[in-house]
């Protein structure tokens, strides 16, 4: 039953992803109303919250613990796709190529180039 709560954990954490990337698609339209920005916020909270729970959970796949309390799960992925060679940068690069990167507005949500070899 943990697997499945931790896969629940995975999808809603995307969700909330998918949301918080299109307001700041929009911001950087210059079309995020003052509105639209106050019913995302809940949005933006839960989704910073739930990074940090889910990058503590993940320690059991990276086989790490978190570098610091405060680090989310983006700059762990970053962290080992600039990092040598190793399995955690495979998983790493497949993370951020197929559920990140494509619905950040920049592209490159692991603040790296495209090749995640």
């Amino acid at each position: 039953m943990p697997v499945v709560y931790f896969l629940a954990t995975l999808w809603a954490l995307w969700y909330l992803y998918l949301i918080v990337m299109g307001l700041y698609r929009a911001k950087l339209l210059g079309k995020l109303s003052p509105g639209a920005m106050v019913l995302g916020a809940p949005a933006l909270i839960v989704g910073t919250v739930m990074d940090w729970f889910l990058n503590v959970l993940a320690s059991v796949v990276f086989r790490e613990w978190p570098r610091t309390r405060k680090e989310l799960l983006t700059t762990r992925l970053t962290r080992y796709i600039n990092g040598p060679q190793c399995q955690n940068k495979h998983w790493a690069g497949i993370i951020c190529r197929h559920l990140l990167d494509p619905f950040d507005p920049m592209g490159s949500h692991c603040r790296q180039t495209k090749d995640y070899s």
